[in-house]
């Protein structure tokens, strides 16, 4: 069987009053127009624009839309991404970066070949859900303020003092990456929130992400998020 990967789509929720349950999923319904009213082990709670409720892998709940609505709902597999820690309730406010990055999604749809870089782009946005990985965590940290620099998968398992084989093993069961795509990921949400939420140039940009000229940079972005650095930067 083929394993489950992440999923993003745009829903529209009707009136009726559905229940249900999503195996082995944990899913996240970010605002995006209208209200999605929701009861999740007897929590209820609103999902309008500026917020996301947290659905937990396997647990029941029902929810009805009061009128017209769009969501962004993404789905991640338990298996490469669970567990997760969502803080004390389902429904989580939204930072501004994130609220930028949802507007874009729904301007730009991904191919659902990058649906796997787009939900670590949208969990990286909210510092209130965290993965509980320990090498993921520790590789973040190694990774933080030097993603300018040439880095080697050695240097990479270096940082998680481990072997090359193990990081290679451990990283793709907790996120189905290579250590190098996952380093490529790493210096592409840097680069998206530097050019969201700061006013450096791109060839600073460029820099700081660790290109050595802000044509590759370009390419690299462009392949990545299907949209250019200059573009996303005239939509912030």
């Amino acid at each position: 069987m083929a394993p489950q990967l992440p999923s993003l789509h745009l829903r529209q929720y009707s009136t009726e009053t559905i229940s249900h349950s999503h195996h082995g999923l944990w899913q996240f319904v970010f605002g995006y127009n209208g209200q999605l009213e929701l009861n999740i082990g007897g929590e209820q709670g609103v999902v309008n624009s500026r917020n996301v409720v947290v659905i937990p892998p396997d647990t029941k709940h029902s929810f009805f839309a009061s009128g017209e609505n769009q969501q962004l709902v993404l789905e991640l597999p338990s298996a490469q991404f669970g567990p997760l820690q969502h803080g004390d309730s389902f429904w989580q406010p939204l930072p501004e970066s994130a609220l930028a990055l949802i507007k874009w999604l729904h301007d730009y749809p991904q191919p659902s070949a990058s649906h796997a870089d787009v939900a670590r782009l949208l969990l990286a946005q909210l510092p209130q859900i965290s993965s509980s990985s320990a090498l993921i965590v520790k590789l973040n940290q190694g990774l933080s303020g030097r993603l300018h620099e040439k880095m080697t998968v050695m240097d990479m398992a270096d940082i998680c003092t481990v072997s090359v084989s193990t990081l290679h093993r451990k990283l793709f069961i907790a996120t189905g990456m290579s250590p190098m795509a996952y380093l490529k990921t790493c210096r592409m949400k840097l680069a998206y929130n530097l050019l969201v939420n700061s006013y450096n140039s791109l060839a600073d940009i460029a820099f700081l992400s660790g290109y050595a000229s802000q044509s590759a940079f370009t390419f690299a972005f462009n392949q990545h998020y299907g949209c250019t650095p200059a573009r996303l930067r005239k939509t912030k």
